[in-house]
């Protein structure tokens, strides 16, 4: 026979909810961060682009060389004075001819794109892209109309559209924003849980039982059910009910009624007269029924006789 152990204390089971309630934090971490470092980003890698465009004076051209083939942006930077003085709002770009290192046009696409950028006191917009097939140098030729102003700014290219740098700003503002949403929604929703399965069950309303005294049986409270037995068993069957006796009860064989007490003998005593009959009640006459008594003023018929004479011949008047 193996010996008995005694079993650990009981563990409560693990509250739901911790998990979401991490999930929920890590997301609302990590839009916070992910966010921040998307916008630092987007504005460092917008700066340092617009930074690093080749430039030419817009109003008399020159020439830029280009090492990387591929598509390239072609921006007008206004001056300060141009963006002063010009009363719509934006600053007209000039007419460009871009040749290439082989003396021959290279087609300037205008695809209307308004790109635009403010930077370091850098008015740019844009004018359109072209593309570089060969390494070497270009010349940007400015085509001015007889009459016409003359620009002050800068034609500015670079392999890189601004939209790129911005792209990276907004994704961190809305993208860093929803995940913090998220994460706060899954917070809430994991707190409620956890609350709820750390109640006990039936809530904390109203009192139970008592508790069983000492050298109760276990399962004390509970209600009795069918009695169980090993295969084949089967409960016996309960006896028949008779009615209890009627009348005295009997006792052993051999026993008998203890006799009612006697009567004292002490000196002296004696048993109370008995008591004399009650008179009977005098017989009352029936009852008549009730009739108002006559008037005494009210003549009556046939008329009363008059009073006899006195003795004294003495009439009263």
């Amino acid at each position: 026979m193996e010996p008995m152990t005694s079993a650990g204390p009981m563990t409560q089971p693990k509250p739901k909810g911790t998990v979401g309630i991490v999930i929920g934090a890590v997301l609302v971490i990590a839009g916070i961060v992910g966010g921040i470092a998307l916008v630092a980003g987007g504005a460092v890698n917008l700066t340092k682009n617009v930074a690093d465009y080749q430039r030419v004076s817009a109003a008399s051209g020159g020439t830029m060389t280009f090492d990387s083939t591929g598509k390239h942006y072609l921006f007008y930077e206004a001056s300060a004075v141009e963006v002063a003085n010009d009363p719509r709002g934006y600053v007209v770009a000039p007419a460009v001819v871009i040749v290439g290192p082989d003396q021959q046009a290279v087609q300037l696409e205008y695809s209307g794109s308004r790109t635009t950028y403010d930077l370091n006191g850098r008015h740019g917009r844009s004018m359109g892209h072209f593309d570089v097939t060969a390494p070497g140098t270009y010349t940007f030729r400015i085509v001015q109309a007889e009459g016409g102003n003359v620009h002050s700014g800068e034609l500015a290219v670079g392999t890189t559209n601004p939209n790129g740098s911005i792209g990276s700003i907004l994704g961190g503002v809305f993208g860093g924003g929803l995940l913090v949403v998220v994460g706060i929604v899954v917070i809430i929703v994991s707190a409620v849980r956890r609350g709820k399965s750390r109640r006990p069950p039936g809530g904390y309303g109203g009192y139970g039982a008592y508790p069983p005294g000492p050298g109760a049986l276990p399962g004390w409270g509970a209600q009795p059910g069918p009695a169980t037995g090993p295969p084949g068993w089967a409960p016996p069957a309960p006896a028949p009910w008779s009615p209890p006796p009627t009348g005295s009860p009997a006792g052993p064989p051999g026993w008998a009624p203890a006799p009612a007490p006697a009567p004292s003998s002490a000196p002296g005593w004696a048993a109370p007269p008995p008591l004399p009959p009650l008179p009977p009640l005098p017989e009352q006459p029936p009852l008549q029924p009730w009739a108002p008594a006559p008037d005494a003023s009210a003549p009556t018929w046939p008329p009363r006789p008059p009073d006899a004479p006195s003795p004294g011949g003495e009439t009263s008047s």
